[in-house]
């Protein structure tokens, strides 16, 4: 058995010492027979140290079953996924991840050992795992953006929804003083009492479903892909801002596509977007105008929705910094300028686009581009 490991070491030492990556040959029992010099830098050993130690004194306890499972799949012939992932412990005790390549050493066609060809990939983990911590930190911010946005536009809705709300509150509270006044003077017939409440009734809905809306808008939820027509998030999302287009003296015409495809999208994002819009378009109507809200299929492969004013338009020395974070044009502090920036990215984390088309003084087009979905 001498002999044969003296063969060994013949036949490898030349190769183990000239190679970049750290390289060991150890017999069945996991004592070190041969170590090249690339394996100090990695260890922290010295070869000399190396050669009087055990494989398995490196290893953690995961990465002694993780050792124990290849040499058992390595010596009954099975499959080997290779190159796998251990963890090193070197002497100072930090870890070095490494990526190893096992194989059996054969003397005589008998085996008497392995030999282990690694790779250190430490660096190359840590940067990943950083990239990894800095992309998860990146979304958490970009959440953070489009709910603050969300809240700067539900601020510009809510003194308009305000009014809309007072209106049908205003139509019960007439009805209910009317009931009274009739009890008390019994002359309330059964007819009346009904058609009364069923005024209530209607208003009261009318109420609920403005709220619920609202609701549905400001609430922050995690992105969440669903099937959905683009039609009914569209309308959902004018309910939003009708009242203020109605305050302005803007007209709005729909022209929605029944055929439409369905699309794989997040709902309450969308809607953020649509209503981002919406509310900028009907602020650049200041005098009254027409809102054009139209949908349509683009080939196979997209869905399209514009959103279009009748206003003051964009300038050509704005239009390249629409979408921009913290541009605005606005003269009256409205918001903070993020609202064309957050619907950019979330059109584009939707593996969408929008694009602008305008001329001052004669209105702007939004049309947003949102793949078909194919999946049925």
């Amino acid at each position: 058995m001498k002999r044969a490991f003296e063969l060994v070491e013949e036949n490898y030492q030349a190769l183990f010492n000239n190679a970049f990556d750290p390289m060991w040959v150890h017999d069945l029992d996991g004592n070190f027979i041969i170590v090249n010099k690339a394996s100090e830098s990695v260890t922290g050993y010295t070869v000399q140290e190396m050669l009087g130690m055990n494989v398995n004194s490196f290893l953690d306890e995961k990465s002694l079953e993780i050792a124990r499972e290849v040499k058992r799949k390595l010596l009954e012939n099975k499959p080997l996924e290779q190159p796998y992932e251990q963890r090193l412990i070197k002497k100072d005790g930090t870890i070095a991840i490494m990526m190893m390549a096992t194989s059996l050493v054969n003397i005589d066609r008998k085996v008497v050992g392995f030999q282990h060809t690694s790779r250190d990939v430490t660096q190359e983990r840590e940067m990943q795992e950083s990239l990894s911590a800095a992309y998860e930190e990146l979304k958490e911010s970009q959440e953070r953006l489009i709910q603050a946005e969300k809240m700067t536009s539900l601020g510009q809705l809510a003194a308009s929804i305000a009014h809309e709300v007072n209106n049908p509150v205003s139509g019960v509270l007439i009805y209910t003083q009317l009931l009274m006044k009739k009890m008390n003077a019994n002359t309330l017939s059964q007819d009346q009492a009904l058609d009364y409440l069923s005024r209530m009734e209607s208003e009261l809905t009318r109420i609920g479903r403005i709220i619920r809306n609202l609701l549905d808008f400001a609430r922050q939820t995690k992105p969440s892909l669903t099937l959905l027509n683009l039609n009914e998030v569209l309308d959902r999302a004018f309910s939003l801002v009708a009242h203020s287009a109605e305050m302005q003296h803007v007209n709005v015409v729909e022209e929605l596509s029944p055929a439409l495809p369905e699309v794989m999208a997040d709902p309450d994002q969308l809607r953020q977007v649509f209503t981002n819009l919406m509310l900028n378009a009907i602020q650049a109507m200041p005098d009254g105008g027409l809102l054009t809200l139209c949908t349509t299929k683009e080939g196979d492969t997209w869905v399209r929705i514009d959103i279009k004013d009748t206003g003051v338009g964009i300038s050509k020395e704005n239009m390249g910094k629409l979408f921009t974070p913290f541009f605005t044009t606005k003269q009256e502090v409205k918001g903070v300028g993020l609202g064309l920036a957050v619907a950019y990215g979330i059109i584009q984390r939707h593996q969408g686009r929008i694009e602008v088309q305008s001329k001052e003084g004669e209105g702007a087009t939004f049309s947003i581009y949102l793949p078909v979905n194919h999946l049925k």
